[in-house]
């Protein structure tokens, strides 16, 4: 199973506009900013998916996502909590511990490595593996 979640949103901006010579074209301005956050599981395995459209992204947001996702998902759930809280450690150590808890699991000190496991074809597979031997057969 996969998971991840995306923003997507707008941002009005002024753009050039057309006029008769001489005349000083009335454009009113207003800065929008909206955006739409979707969260989303998928098992390509099975062919089944799914998603949230949320209006924030943040705790309480992925809270009710996860949710969902283990409702429906049962038997990834307890990984995929894991490695969730496993990279919440490099973006906040207090926030990873405080899901960590109320997840019932225990604190890890990182994310699982290696974390991007994808190797283009034409690639030297070391440089993306770090130093470690790569067991991509």
């Amino acid at each position: 199973m996969a998971q991840d979640e995306g923003c997507f949103g707008r941002i009005n901006s002024l753009r050039r506009a057309w006029a008769p010579e001489h005349v000083r074209p009335q454009v009113p301005r207003q800065i929008v900013r909206e955006y739409t956050y979707v969260y989303a599981a998928v098992d390509p395995k099975d062919g089944r998916i799914t998603f949230l459209i949320l209006p924030y992204t943040n705790t309480d947001m992925m809270n009710i996502f996860l949710k969902q996702v283990s409702e429906e998902f049962s038997s990834y759930f307890i990984v995929m909590q894991q490695r969730m809280v496993g990279l919440l450690t490099q973006v906040d150590a207090g926030l990873a511990r405080q899901v960590a808890e109320g997840l019932g699991l225990p604190v890890p000190k990182g994310p699982e490595q290696p974390i991007n496991q994808g190797v283009p074809p034409d690639a030297d597979q070391k440089k993306y593996q770090g130093n470690r031997e790569s067991k991509i057969h």
